[in-house]
């Protein structure tokens, strides 16, 4: 009997030692385990599509944004689509020169693309940057708006794209929080700059006449429209302003930037000037000189 309770005894003595160990062996896997950092999440898909900020446009639109198919991004919802334009050789180099002195004198890095547009006619820019060698933002220039400025006579591209180039400038820049409007007169401001820039350094494929033109042009009076970008005797006064300084030896774009700046912020009179377009003229644009006559 005695040696049966030895036996029993025993037993449960190596079974308590083994549950304990057991026991033991599970606490530390369960503290190794609270000590083993999370493993990291899986790869996080990019969406389908990214929303990018409208920065400035050439005329009115509805819309502030557009969005860049990741999957295509040639597609630009709400704008169109890429394109190759099959240019005169002469007008892709005259294109390539602007764009690469709007970046010197500017200080911007961005690219120029052409759109065939779904929408009106127009020219924008966007702060993505489509070509990362150019971190800026990036313009993109309506098919439809490139074919009928260059019928007009094509100078009103130049300004135009510098007109964009601005609103890159402006981006860069951190322009001041100001309505639509504003802001495209201090870029038509700046256009005017490049405009008579342009005229020193290309003047036999220059002529300020038709850029005035263009941008009178571009002015609308949709005065519930967010996006309304000045009538059109304000933009021709702005892109006026910009000219005349520079014709005025002022060649640091930088300050010119500034000058814009002060120019919108005192627009009241110089603006309403411009708006009852009387008879005084522009010696130097003889749009302006004409069509003050005719009024």
């Amino acid at each position: 009997m005695l040696s049966l309770f030895v036996r029993v005894n025993t037993s449960f003595c190596r079974y308590r030692s083994a549950s304990a160990a057991a026991l033991s062996l599970l606490l530390l896997s369960a503290a190794a385990v609270a000590q083993t950092p999370a493993p990291p999440p899986g790869p996080r898909f990019p969406r389908a599509k990214t929303s990018v900020r409208l920065i400035g446009c050439a005329t009115a639109t509805r819309t502030s944004s557009l969005k860049i198919d990741r999957r295509d991004p040639t597609r630009i919802d709400g704008f169109g689509r890429l394109v190759d334009l099959p240019l005169k050789s002469a007008v892709q180099e005259a294109v390539r020169a602007d764009c690469a002195e709007l970046r010197s004198q500017f200080g911007i890095r961005a690219p120029l693309f052409f759109v065939d547009e779904e929408t009106s006619p127009n020219a924008v820019a966007i702060d993505y940057p489509l070509d990362k060698r150019f971190p800026d933002g990036t313009v993109l220039f309506g098919k439809k708006l490139f074919e009928r400025e260059y019928s007009k006579g094509r100078f009103g591209i130049p300004t135009t794209i510098a007109h964009e180039f601005a609103h890159i400038m402006q981006y860069k820049r951190k322009f001041p929080a100001m309505t639509t409007k504003w802001q495209e007169l201090h870029a038509d401001f700046l256009a005017g700059w490049f405009t008579a820039h342009r005229a020193r350094f290309w003047p036999d494929n220059s002529d300020p006449n038709v850029s005035a033109r263009t941008v009178y042009e571009s002015g609308d009076y949709q005065f519930n429209n967010p996006q309304h970008h000045g009538t059109r005797e304000e933009r021709f006064a702005a892109f006026r302003a910009g000219y005349k300084l520079n014709r005025e030896d002022v060649a640091d774009a930088s300050f010119v930037y500034t000058k814009g700046l002060e120019y919108i912020q005192s627009r009241g009179a110089r603006i309403e000037r411009a708006n009852r377009l009387g008879s005084t003229g522009d010696p130097d644009i003889p749009f302006y000189r004409n069509r003050a006559a005719k009024q």
